[in-house]
């Protein structure tokens, strides 16, 4: 491909004052947007989930008559390509750093590609930050759609030739907008990863592809940047501190997991301090273990060394440590705090719980669904009763129910036993019939001879209606809670933090 010029086109010029005017005349006066923007000194931070059009209104509402040095971005997973391609111009024109700080992701690289030096932070870990880079996609389906051209130029504008190949075939090579070129700082990882956006496919490492190697980043100097007190980095695990709970100093604490005459699960549990980030170990009741490291995250690390302890033990696990903290504290808080919660639910007025109502589909599920997790959820799942969080509350109160979480946030429901990966479904016959054996070994152990409670986040996931259709198909007692934390927290009843105690997919 040919090189065009490091200036941006006019036509970027002329469509950053186009929707500056739409935006101005269209907005309301107080525009609720994504993206948060803070302005401290010479550094501009900009954070959050997604880019809007009134982010990019805001952004020239912020930027207007100040300068700046440097741009921060913290954990922001892109959004309107034409917002970030109008802020990127802006960017270009003032001649400022760039700085990655946790992920950086679709839209947020264009922003991140407009620094004239480019740089990861200093003070976040580069085991959690990586800058992903995919096409442009329908918002509604999230497959490929148009637009691709106007990206493709601006990426041969910003990279050096050797990279073109690469990064720009990401744009046709990722059909799915779950799927992402994750590209690391070579301190902490020297190869790339395809991921297509199928979470039953694996990614591909790309050797000797990283961000410096890729011209992505100008330096693997880190910037040293005075962050503000709520973007700082904090170690959180699944809404635990985890800088707060006790250190692993001495790795026979985690061999004492081990039955005394088991020496390779000791000699790999002593191991384990060695093991790069992100990393994880896990252990069941008979002393099976599973660990997981180099992960994306604290999350994946996690997941995969419940799932190699529970495929290994058939049993459900614990976490032993994550990363050089030990985990022993994840699990008395969520005991302590689910049992002070059950108690609370005593004393609610159950009368005052409305009886919720769902949009939903017209027909009973029929068989397991393998692609979109998330939309109206059927009708009734045949084999299993549907209960509302009245009934639900009288259940826990009386201790009659188990409960299954199959979404695995921050925060669940009292005494939910959650299982990464519980509500998925493979396309491959084989591949789900042994997610179905694990899982139904897993959901007994919980059940331990009662009704088990599935729920999930909210009332269109699918996650759970799998689940409990798994559950109900098997002849397994089970109960189906549509409406998950969302309805229990709109209710004004009490979560407690998760505590993970198995995963049924790697």
């Amino acid at each position: 491909m040919g090189r065009v010029p490091r200036k941006p086109t006019v036509s970027l010029k002329r469509l950053a004052v186009s929707i500056l005017a739409v935006a101005l005349a269209l907005v309301p006066q107080k525009p609720a947007a994504a993206m948060a923007m803070e302005l401290v000194e010479d550094t501009l931070f900009l954070s959050g989930p997604s880019m809007s059009l009134d982010d990019w209104v805001r952004y020239r509402e912020l930027t207007r008559n100040r300068s700046f040095a440097r741009v921060v971005l913290v954990n922001q997973s892109g959004g309107m390509v034409d917002t970030a391609l109008g802020i990127a111009e802006d960017l270009i024109a003032r001649r400022v750093t760039t700085v990655v700080a946790g992920y950086c992701l679709s839209a947020c690289t264009y922003i991140f590609l407009a620094g004239e030096r480019r740089q990861f932070a200093a003070s976040w870990p580069l085991s959690r930050s990586r800058l992903g880079f995919h096409g442009t996609y329908d918002r509604i389906h999230g497959t490929l759609s148009g637009g691709r051209a106007r990206v493709a130029a601006y990426f041969q504008s910003r990279l050096p030739r050797e990279s073109h190949d690469l990064v720009i075939a990401a744009l046709d090579r990722i059909p799915d907008r779950r799927g992402f070129l994750y590209v690391y700082h070579p301190a902490h990882r020297g190869d790339a990863s395809l991921c297509r956006g199928s979470w039953e496919e694996k990614c591909e490492p790309v050797a000797q592809s990283n961000a410096l190697s890729l011209g992505i980043i100008t330096t693997d100097a880190l910037a040293e940047i005075s962050f503000p007190e709520k973007l700082a980095y904090r170690n959180r695990f699944l809404g635990t501190d985890m800088d707060s709970v006790e250190l692993l100093t001495d790795s026979d604490d985690l061999a004492r997991f081990c039955p005394p005459s088991a020496s390779r699960c000791q000699e790999f549990a002593r191991a384990f301090r060695d093991r790069p980030p992100e990393r994880a170990i896990a252990f069941s009741l008979t002393g099976r273990s599973g660990a997981s490291w180099r992960s994306d995250d604290t999350r994946r690390a996690a997941w995969r060394a419940l799932f190699e302890c529970a495929r290994q033990s058939g049993e459900l696990c614990r976490l032993a440590a994550v990363n050089d903290r030990l985990a022993a504290a994840l699990y008395a808080r969520f005991d302590q705090r689910s049992a002070e919660a059950v108690s609370a639910l005593a004393r609610v007025a159950r009368d005052g719980l409305e009886d919720e109502r769902f949009e939903q589909a017209e027909l009973p599920m029929t068989r397991l669904r393998t692609d979109t997790f998330t939309g109206p959820t059927p009708e009734r799942i045949p084999g299993a009763r549907e209960i509302g969080t009245r009934e639900l509350v009288s259940l826990m109160g009386r201790s009659e129910v188990a409960l299954l979480d199959v979404w695995c946030g921050e925060e669940t429901l009292p005494g939910a036993k959650c299982v990464f990966g519980a509500g998925l479904a493979y396309t491959d016959r084989e591949a789900d019939r042994k997610l179905d054996e694990l899982f139904l070994k897993l959901f007994d152990a919980i059940a331990a001879g009662r009704t088990v409670v599935i729920f999930s986040s909210n009332s269109t996931s699918w996650l759970s209606a799998n689940a409990t259709f798994r559950a109900a198909r098997a002849g397994r007692a089970v109960h189906w809670y549509r409406g998950g934390i969302e309805a229990w927290r709109k209710a004004g009843l009490p979560l407690v933090p998760s505590a993970p105690v198995g995963a049924v997919v790697p």
